[in-house]
């Protein structure tokens, strides 16, 4: 392979890497005012409406998904153009039509299971499932009547970046708004559904996915005006919604730096959100959680900055790049060596010393983000993973951090 090839391959790949694993809410289906009409996502769908879950073994849909990867090989979209025209591999169009399969039986839960099986086994889907995941949850939306509820019931733990869930929030919104009671209805479901009676958790969507869903949608919603997307977010139930929904409005407004994040976008980047919340309206600081979701944004975007840094560290370990792609792994080593190791670790130094830029009192809205979202490509490295949590975070959250290093690969 030429040096030439080798390098937009690394770029490519880099590119895939971080869009997929830092954007916890890509919203799909922006063209279509409302998914019930011309989307090629329902075509083929049950006729009439179907009430309760019909549900398959995790083996059923494991073998299916394994089969597709066994024909047709590499999960990730490798031609650049057909990346950037959000055309996906043959093999994921394949896992596409088992999660269709599985929403048109609204076996979310069954589905679910299976999938974190699958990643554990081949960590290169969880790349790409959360676009395939939020297609068919919008699917399963119309399958089941728009009864939103029984879905997010369906949702047992977080798996690809909660595409399952915010589907059905982009849904809702296309057909109806975001700001009426059809939205508010799967807010409150969220609400409901997060906590029982006695404060045990019952799911893992109450707070992060939902509130994060929203913030995507909403700043679509309001013609991408962060302003008005941030005031939809004020309007929400709950602190933790909110401030998940600012950030998710934040990610919305920054994505297009998240697979370069070059010295001029970093510096950009630092400067404006630095003004924002240093600017923040005072009416906006009233319900609690908005305001310091500026601040929890600016962690996000940081970590976001390492991530990328993170990763094209990773590719320049790498001789021939193609390997990684011809064994359809990710570059997830278990071991990652000097010199490359120090400069990883360097770049969340970055992290901690961006977030305190912030005044001190906002130092902990700013890790907040951090301790879930450290790089997912060097969790294989545990020794690396933990020291990172160590030196970057503030105590409160270290041990946290720690205990969720496999989240997003199978274990969870």
């Amino acid at each position: 392979m030429s040096l030439r090839s080798k390098k937009n391959l690394s770029l490519l790949l880099a590119l895939v890497l971080t869009i997929v694993t830092s954007t916890l809410g890509a919203v799909l289906f922006t063209i279509n005012n409302d998914p019930r009409k011309n989307d090629p996502d329902l075509l083929g769908m049950p006729k009439g409406i179907i009430s309760k879950p019909i549900p398959m073994t995790v083996d059923y849909y494991t073998e299916k998904m394994f089969s597709c990867i066994d024909k047709f090989g590499v999960l990730q979209q490798l031609d650049r153009d057909k990346f950037l025209n959000k055309e996906i591999s043959p093999a994921s169009e394949c896992i596409l039509k088992v999660f269709f399969e599985a929403s048109d039986k609204l076996d979310i839960r069954t589905v679910v299971n299976a999938t974190a099986v699958v990643v554990e086994k081949n960590p290169s889907l969880y790349l790409v499932c959360h676009d395939l995941s939020h297609r068919a949850a919008k699917r399963a939306y119309i399958v089941s009547g728009e009864n939103a509820k029984l879905l997010l019931e369906q949702v047992p733990f977080r798996t690809c970046d909660d595409g399952f869930v915010h589907g059905i929030f982009d849904a809702v919104a296309h057909i109806y708004g975001a700001n009426g009671k059809e939205f508010n209805d799967v807010m409150n479901s969220c609400v409901e559904l997060g906590m029982s009676p006695d404060g045990k958790k019952l799911g893992t969507f109450s707070y992060s996915t939902c509130g994060d869903g929203a913030g995507h949608v909403l700043f679509n919603q309001a013609d991408q005006n962060l302003g008005k997307a941030i005031e939809l977010c004020d309007g929400l139930q709950q602190k933790e919604i909110r401030r998940w929904c600012v950030m998710g409005a934040m990610m919305e407004t920054y994505k297009k730096y998240f697979a370069t994040w070059n010295q001029e976008q970093i510096t950009e980047v630092i400067n404006s959100i630095t003004k924002l919340c240093r600017e923040w309206p005072e009416d906006l600081k009233i319900n609690e959680g908005t305001f310091e979701g500026c601040y929890s944004s600016g962690g996000y975007l940081f970590n976001n900055m390492a991530i990328t840094r993170s990763v094209q560290i990773l590719d320049s370990m790498v001789d021939d790049v193609s390997s990684i792609i011809t064994s359809n792994k990710v570059n997830m080593p278990t071991n990652i060596k000097e010199p490359y190791r120090s400069r990883i670790i360097a770049e969340y130094d970055n992290v901690k010393t961006r977030c305190e830029l912030f005044p001190k009192e906002f130092h902990r809205d700013c890790y907040y983000i951090v301790h879930s979202i450290v790089a997912i490509q060097i969790r294989k490295d545990k020794d690396l993973y933990d020291t990172i949590c160590r030196r970057v975070l503030s105590e409160e959250f270290v041990n946290n951090c720690i205990e969720t290093r496999l989240w997003g690969m199978g274990a969870y």
